[in-house]
């Protein structure tokens, strides 16, 4: 749809109830809370949010990180890793021997196979995260593809404090949005459940069963 075509809908829209004023950012986002948190209030606010839907959130350091998850690896007994080379994820880990990496090759399809029968985990980076709701913000892309979060197992997320925001709105503010909007952005919660059969909960129904997040310091 054209931007003409979009004022001209908007337009009749507006006139059909009253409202001729020009719409505004501050109009639409009226409605929308807004929070005056600190730093250390959103890291709080976005661990318990996370912590109560069963999400694993361990503070390490950007330099300790893959220490920590090389321990939670052998700790849950997971071999295989997948990982992007392209990212900082698979960099930082290009030289650690201990685990069992594997890279998304150039066509993603390649891996199909081995992605839903051998690979027990993934290891993504995050474009951020939101306070308000407990959320990790992921924008999919060639270098780590959305299979990546959905299909292994266990799914461990790479967020630095600095990228947690208050809300959604905050998000799409700060990363402009408006300018350039994501293809496809993901907004997780925790891990995968359902209580569709019988009402009993159930973990990994719809995609991984345990998420991890490595939170790192500012």
């Amino acid at each position: 749809m054209s931007i003409d075509a979009r004022n001209r809908i908007l337009s009749r829209l507006r006139a059909g109830i009253g409202d001729s004023k020009p719409r505004t950012t501050a109009d639409d986002c009226g409605d929308v809370a807004h929070y005056d948190w600190s730093q250390e209030e959103k890291v709080r606010h976005f661990t318990d949010a996370m912590t109560a839907v069963k999400t694993e959130v361990h503070q390490t350091t950007a330099s300790h990180w893959p220490v920590l998850l090389q321990l939670l690896l052998r700790e849950k007994q997971l071999k295989k890793l997948l990982v992007s080379p392209a990212r900082e994820t698979g960099q930082a880990l290009q030289h650690v021997d201990e685990i069992d990496q594997v890279s998304i090759p150039e066509n993603p399809r390649d891996l199909k196979d081995e992605l839903f029968f051998d690979i027990d985990a993934s290891l993504t980076t995050c474009r951020g995260a939101i306070a308000e709701t407990g959320s990790l913000v992921l924008w999919p892309d060639h270098e780590e593809p959305r299979a990546m979060s959905l299909v292994p197992p266990v799914h461990f997320a790479l967020l630095r404090a600095s990228d947690i925001h208050n809300t959604l709105t905050d998000v799409m503010k700060a990363e402009g949005w408006a300018d350039g909007m994501p293809t496809n952005a993901l907004l997780i919660s925790g891990p995968s459940k359902t209580a569709d059969i019988a009402r009993i909960l159930a973990y990994g129904a719809h995609g991984p069963r345990e998420l991890i997040v490595l939170l790192i310091a500012n």
